[in-house]
């Protein structure tokens, strides 16, 4: 008696919901960047921190987003200075505010979010 064994691939079904458990991931450390940020950035009436907003590239790509063209200023308090290195931010007025207040934090979160994914 002949026994017969089939095999059934089911990779396609399982590297979608890789692809779509990437997306939640990204989308998470994304939202998390953004909250932390938003405490960070400096505020003096709060347009800096209300201007922020994360474009969605395609699935596994975002964008955070502080300023714009209404907001010129934003770079020069992410950086601390002016691109030419003049006009150095010595004291951020609001307490917990600092340099940096984006790229810290985004580090930070993909930190922590790579290790968590990665489990």
């Amino acid at each position: 008696m002949a026994r017969t064994v089939e095999f059934k691939d089911y990779s396609q079904a399982w590297l979608a919901v890789e692809k779509q458990n990437l997306t939640n991931a990204i989308e998470a450390m994304a939202d998390g960047i953004m909250k932390i940020a938003m405490v960070k950035a400096p505020k003096l009436k709060g347009n800096l921190r209300y201007s922020s907003h994360i474009n969605r590239l395609s699935p596994t790509e975002r964008e955070i987003v502080f300023g714009g063209s209404g907001i010129p200023y934003a770079m020069y308090q992410e950086r601390g200075m002016r691109a030419d290195g003049t006009h150095v931010v010595r004291n951020y007025t609001t307490p917990g505010t600092q340099a940096h207040y984006l790229e810290e934090t985004g580090d930070q979160i993909v930190k922590q979010g790579l290790k968590a994914y990665k489990k």
